[in-house]
């Protein structure tokens, strides 16, 4: 230390709540990412990263841990803080992003999914920072896996997130819908919540678009719930299934083709955790309707009703305490591509070639998925 600081620190930290003992003055007066009072939305890796950046050598350091993935996509406070001093870091910043179905970095018995992040302090005539798409493998792909990762270079803040990306495509399509700074949430102010959904059923609320709370190999958005039953038999609906009302049957069709299209899937993979669907990923999505002229709402509306008269086609279901009820989106292909089409002609921002970019990718990701146990998974923000 008296030499500057280290040269290179490279770990796998601690994952673990704060003990309730420890001084929170102290812990405040030393760490950002700690809280005023003790709470399970803190991790200690995050103290881990701000001390061993206050550690390192200044101008040539070099840093790499494998950290939990709630430092690319969590709200909670530590992670959004923790995220505001990590942009500030380095010349070079790469972001590698793993799964943990079907397989995990650490194996089953530590199912983590995790990103490796790494950093250099090293001089450089410019800043540049990388990230990779989800990884999502199986056990016989594990020692190759490193050496297939692909980066993009990408160009957007990572204070909200950072993005997880399967091109520089698709880097550059976001940075440029981010920059119009119109999200869908402008146009999701009559929210219905779970509780008065299920006090609700069967009689659900018209000219509204349903989301469920989690997803896997397809983006679980309808207009109409799928059949659902509890245990006794009686209407039910989806666990946390959320709601959004609109004025009109026109309004509920695009936000419903929007969230259905391939950038659906696509959004979630990129900024979400890979399993949960939470109320601020959608409220983030970085496309409203109030990006598209007339001619094109109407038309995205026209293909969003074609699409909810084919997803009732493509009920599905599981037994699980109950009938827990779905469609099957991935039936309606001849449907997403038509409003993908529609989205791509409407001059907001989107360059020639992404949508089947992302077809692409949605199609390995979610092909990578099917063989998970999902029974295991929890309503977690890691």
């Amino acid at each position: 230390m008296n030499s500057g600081g280290f040269d290179v620190i490279v770990g796998n930290p601690p994952y673990a709540e704060f003990p309730k003992d420890l001084d929170r003055s102290l812990l405040r007066r030393t760490f950002k990412t700690a809280l005023e009072r003790w709470s399970r939305d803190e991790d200690l890796y995050t103290l881990v990263v701000e001390r061993s950046l206050k550690i390192m050598k200044s101008d040539s350091a070099q840093f790499g841990m494998i950290l939990p993935l709630s430092v690319s996509f969590s709200t909670k406070r530590p992670y959004s803080e923790l995220r505001k001093i990590l942009s500030k870091e380095g010349t070079l910043a790469s972001w590698s992003h793993f799964d943990r179905i079907p397989n995990a970095l650490f194996g089953n018995e530590v199912r983590t999914r995790c990103t490796i992040a790494l950093f250099s302090r090293a001089q450089s005539s410019s800043r540049r920072r990388i990230t990779t798409a989800l990884q999502r493998w199986n056990f016989a792909s594990r020692d190759a896996l490193c050496a297939t990762l692909k980066y993009s270079l990408f160009d957007v803040e990572i204070l909200a997130r950072i993005p997880k990306l399967g091109s520089e495509m698709q880097a550059r399509t976001l940075e440029k819908l981010i920059s119009r700074k119109l999200p869908l949430g402008m146009d999701l102010r009559d929210s219905v919540p779970f509780p008065s959904l299920a006090a609700a059923a069967p009689n659900f609320p018209l000219n509204a678009v349903f989301v469920g709370g989690t997803a896997y190999n397809w983006f679980p958005a309808w207009r109409e719930f799928p059949e659902t039953t509890d245990a006794s038999g009686y209407p039910s609906l989806p666990a946390r299934t959320a709601g959004y009302r609109f004025a009109t049957q026109d309004e509920a069709n695009i936000v419903f083709a929007l969230l259905c299209s391939s950038l659906g899937y696509w959004w979630w993979s990129v900024a979400s955790d890979g399993f949960n669907l939470k109320k601020w990923l959608m409220e983030c999505f970085p496309v409203s309707p109030r990006m598209f002229s007339v001619e094109s709402k109407i038309a995205i509306a026209k293909r969003g009703a074609e699409l909810r008269f084919e997803l009732a086609k493509n009920y599905v279901f599981k037994d699980n305490k109950g009938r827990i009820g779905n469609y099957f989106l991935p039936g309606c292909a001849a449907q997403i591509i038509s409003i993908d089409d529609a989205i791509e002609r409407s001059g907001i921002g989107i360059e020639p070639g992404f949508f089947a970019d992302i077809r692409e990718h949605n199609a390995i990701f979610s092909r990578s998925g099917l063989a998970s146990d999902t029974e295991d998974e929890l309503d977690t923000d890691e």
